[in-house]
């Protein structure tokens, strides 16, 4: 088996998706009454690695990125942290816990 070059490029096993609407205030009526939702700021794209979550927000941050939240364990099983891309995008990194 090859050696993977250093630092290992992000490989994310899982993206789960947003919604895109037409028309954002029937969407957050049909969310809010129908559904029963409350209202949330936004959006975030979650990706799941198996890669060591400490180990690529270290080199986000030492490559000039800025994380919203440093890597935390969550109640449910994953160590995640939280950025936003230049445009404002939001994402969540995540991994089981070793």
């Amino acid at each position: 088996m090859s050696k993977r070059a250093q630092p290992e490029s992000f490989r994310a096993r899982d993206l789960s998706a947003s919604l895109t609407v037409s028309d954002i205030a029937a969407s957050l009526a049909w969310y809010q009454d129908v559904m029963g939702f409350g209202i949330g700021a936004g959006f975030s794209l979650q990706l799941t690695t198996a890669q060591n979550i400490d180990e690529l927000a270290t080199r986000i941050k030492s490559s000039g990125g800025v994380l919203e939240s440093d890597p935390i364990d969550t109640p449910w099983g994953a160590r995640v942290f939280r950025l936003r891309d230049p445009d404002g995008f939001k994402f969540v990194i995540s991994s089981g816990r070793s």
